[in-house]
């Protein structure tokens, strides 16, 4: 079940025998024929041993894995959470700032047009009286001016 023919899991050795060892020092599968040759110093086992080895392992370290993937999803969920939440304030702010603007533009211009409105109001008063006193001074002018034609003649 754990034993593969070596040209299916090495591409690099070509041979039909089939693995039964696992080379710990190279991390490979190997052969009868390879462990006296090329690996007799090595560190080796059978291939269920180092099999039931790493299953042992995967126990273990799979839980953990998962549970770092767990832990990542939630800072992710969080992350994006505490990003929407800033996005909205900003959003927020915006609107505030534009509302005041807006308020503060229009507290201006009636500022703006109540003086402006002062200004002309008086305007046409001194227009008014300026005119009353020019009539005032062209009657006066007219009567004097016939009070000289009377006593010249």
């Amino acid at each position: 079940m754990f034993f593969q023919i070596a040209y299916d899991a090495n591409q690099d050795v070509k041979t039909s025998f089939y693995f039964t060892y696992f080379c710990n020092t190279c991390t490979l599968l190997i052969c009868n024929t390879c462990v006296p040759k090329t690996h007799k110093t090595h560190d080796f086992c059978l291939i269920s041993y180092a099999a039931s080895k790493l299953r042992s392992s995967f126990g273990y370290e799979v839980p953990k894995v998962e549970n770092s993937i767990r832990n990542a999803k939630d800072k992710i969920e969080s992350s994006l959470s505490i990003h929407k939440h800033f996005e909205d304030q900003a959003d927020k702010a915006k609107r505030n700032i534009e509302e005041k603007v807006v308020v503060y533009v229009n507290a201006f211009n009636d500022t703006k047009n109540r003086y402006l409105d002062s200004i002309e109001k008086h305007k046409i008063e001194q227009s008014k009286q300026k005119n009353q006193e020019m009539l005032m001074l062209q009657n006066e002018k007219d009567r004097q001016a016939e009070v000289l034609k009377k006593t010249k003649t």
